[in-house]
């Protein structure tokens, strides 16, 4: 099953992103599904590295997760993040 969810993580589809998460490996399995990324642990936690078509919707999973991070690449996910921030926050303030 593992092969299978790696296979499926590594499959190409429109954008290759890396993120650089600061937690533990441990920690980071428990909200990235195996199908969903690659997680690598390294100096600084965990470089998470994920395949996808839809780089707003994509922001917004990043959002949910409850640690630091740093976005590495591409830098249209900085983009889309901005763009769901901007959302967010013209929601959040009262008309």
């Amino acid at each position: 099953l593992a092969y299978v969810e790696e296979s499926i993580a590594r499959k190409p589809w429109g954008w290759s992103t890396r993120v650089q998460l600061y937690t533990t490996m441990a920690e980071a399995k428990a909200q990235v599904p195996p199908a969903m990324a690659i997680l690598e642990e390294n100096a600084d936690g965990v470089l998470l590295r994920c395949e996808v078509d839809d780089l707003r919707q994509y922001a917004l999973f990043l959002l949910g997760l409850p640690w630091e991070m740093k976005i590495l690449a591409p830098v249209e996910l900085q983009d889309a993040m901005a763009d769901v921030a901007k959302r967010a926050i013209a929601l959040a303030t009262p008309n």
